[in-house]
């Protein structure tokens, strides 16, 4: 029977096609060391690029704070007689809902009076190397008021501050329309503009601050109110304990401590106003049946 010899030899054909197509790692790395200067060229490149990009980046800071939310051995929230007998009577519950709690501090209502209460509307900023540099309290050498703007309406500016006690507003935008011209005025007066009236007033930190070219941006409430409950987060530490951890990140650290604080207490001036309501709306309710009661005593007298 005859054999075909052909096939071995069109295997040695083809291992040496591969062999000659192959390439070795000491090829690469020739080729590599070939062209060494793209490669630092590309590295410098993308290392310059990465930097620059990480210093316009603004730094966060968070700030957190712990609420205790106490109750009696039965489980009910510490109210005042009234609720509690209520409570006793099977009419209110009485028991605290955590989870109803945790969505309170992040109610629409209690993030806009801390927006009023702080006057988070107005933002100040002063040009930087890389980003601009937010300025609050002890960075901030002026506070602006602009009584005649509405809840929704958006203003921007560009303040000079000179060293004889007057400033220079450029850059004005109006609800997204810009205005011609320059206004001038001195501080602590008020000055007449497109949009109503403004008053640049000197902080306790006038003479300190390096800030005297600072821009100035008012945003409407409801957006400011947003914002702050989308920095905002609140949870409960534990299941077994009514303890709620609030969350605030903020570009400002003393920012943050100030806004987490606002918040609690407003949180507790509400809890306290209505539970004073509820106090007062019990009180009534149990006048009302003891004088139903008392009238169906004394006619069973009669």
């Amino acid at each position: 029977m005859a054999t075909n010899s052909s096939y071995p030899n069109a295997n040695f054909s083809q291992l040496n096609d591969i062999e000659e197509n192959s390439i070795s790692l000491m090829d690469i790395i020739h080729l590599c060391l070939d062209h060494w200067r793209w490669f630092v060229l590309s590295l410098f490149l993308c290392l310059t690029a990465m930097t620059f990009h990480i210093l316009r980046i603004v730094p966060e800071y968070t700030r957190t704070a712990e609420i205790l939310l106490k109750q009696d051995d039965r489980g009910r929230n510490v109210t005042g007689d009234a609720s509690a007998v209520l409570a006793d009577m099977g009419l209110t519950t009485g028991a605290t809902n955590i989870d109803n709690e945790i969505y309170t501090f992040k109610s629409p209502s209690i993030a806009l009076e801390v927006v009023k209460s702080l006057k988070l509307d107005i933002e100040y900023t002063m040009p930087g190397t890389f980003h601009d540099v937010p300025l609050y309290k002890a960075t901030l050498p002026i506070t602006v008021e602009m009584p005649d703007l509405g809840d929704t309406d958006a203003v921007y500016f560009e303040l000079s501050l000179k060293d004889d006690g007057t400033f220079k507003m450029t850059d004005i935008v109006f609800d997204k329309e810009e205005l011609d011209g320059t206004i001038s005025g001195k501080l602590g007066t008020m000055v007449k503009t497109p949009f109503g009236k403004v008053k640049v007033n000197r902080t306790s930190f006038f003479d300190t601050a390096e800030a005297r070219s600072i821009k100035v941006r008012r945003l409407p409430l409801d957006i400011v109110a947003k914002t702050c409950i989308a920095r905002l987060k609140s949870e409960q530490l534990d299941k077994k304990a009514t303890i709620i951890l609030l969350t605030y990140r903020d570009v400002v650290a003393q920012r943050a401590e100030d806004v987490l604080e606002a918040i609690i207490n407003t949180y507790n001036t509400n809890w306290v106003k209505e539970k004073n309501q509820m106090a007062v709306a019990t009180s009534a309710f149990i006048d009302e049946r003891l004088a139903v009661i008392e009238n169906e005593l004394g006619n069973v007298d009669s």
